[in-house]
């Protein structure tokens, strides 16, 4: 008598699993495109720039930026990218409670040091002008710009948040089109009203503003949808 042989079972984490492999080569692959939009986007409006502004403006608006990619590590003390391993270990606890502690440690620290940071710029202007930077308008749009490094810090922080939980579509939109066409719209209402570079200072931190409360809008939805704001009030 022949025997039938026993098939294996089959486990119920392998169809999540391969489709979550899935879903997640469609998503670097979208941000990866997005990317390159950004790029190309970014580049134009640096062409526009470098034809509308004098040597002098867009010197010292490129100055301000290269402190802000330096001041925006400091805000944080390079905690964002070692918050995204504990974020993806506490989604994959579902300990909602610990996430949003992170989450509130992260951000009081980083309001904390940014305005810190604006503040002292701003009260030592004329001392910069006297021994580190000979050129008083290059530090008053070091004044204005120095708000990115907390604004930036902040969106890369809900970045992060929202890969961790797999969002590459709401990453795509909010940072591989809004950020780059914001910033364009800035390019084209200053080359359109002739202004200088208080101007565009101004606007590139105001476009930044912008796509963080697009991004704090994503997050709150996000995480009332898991469930983790919820978990908050249950151990309240």
């Amino acid at each position: 008598m022949s025997t039938v042989q026993p098939s294996e079972p089959r486990t119920p984490s392998q169809p999540s699993a391969a489709a979550e492999t899935d879903t997640q080569l469609r998503g670097s692959s979208l941000l990866l495109a997005g990317r390159l939009l950004a790029t190309g986007v970014a580049f134009f409006a640096q062409v526009l720039l470098v034809r509308h502004l004098s040597t002098g403006d867009f010197g010292a608006f490129a100055y301000g930026l290269g402190v802000v990619v330096s001041a925006r590590i400091l805000v944080s003390l390079g905690h964002n990218r070692v918050l995204t391993r504990f974020i993806a270990i506490y989604r994959e606890r579902r300990d909602g409670s610990r996430l949003l502690g992170v989450l509130l440690m992260e951000v009081l620290l980083i309001g904390s040091l940014g305005t810190a940071l604006f503040v002292g710029i701003v009260a030592a202007q004329d001392a910069l002008v006297r021994t580190v930077i000979d050129d008083r308008r290059t530090v008053a749009v070091l004044a204005i710009l120095i708000l990115l490094a907390p604004l930036e810090a902040f969106d890369e922080l809900a970045e992060n948040v929202l890969a961790a939980y797999g969002r590459a579509t709401s990453i795509f939109w909010r940072q591989h089109v809004l950020a780059p066409a914001l910033r364009l719209g800035v390019v084209v209402v200053l080359i359109a009203v002739d202004a200088g570079v208080t101007f565009l200072a101004v606007g590139y931190v105001a476009a930044t503003f912008a796509g963080l409360l697009f991004y704090t809008l994503l997050l709150r939805r996000l995480l009332r949808t898991e469930q983790v704001i919820g978990c908050l009030f249950i151990h309240i």
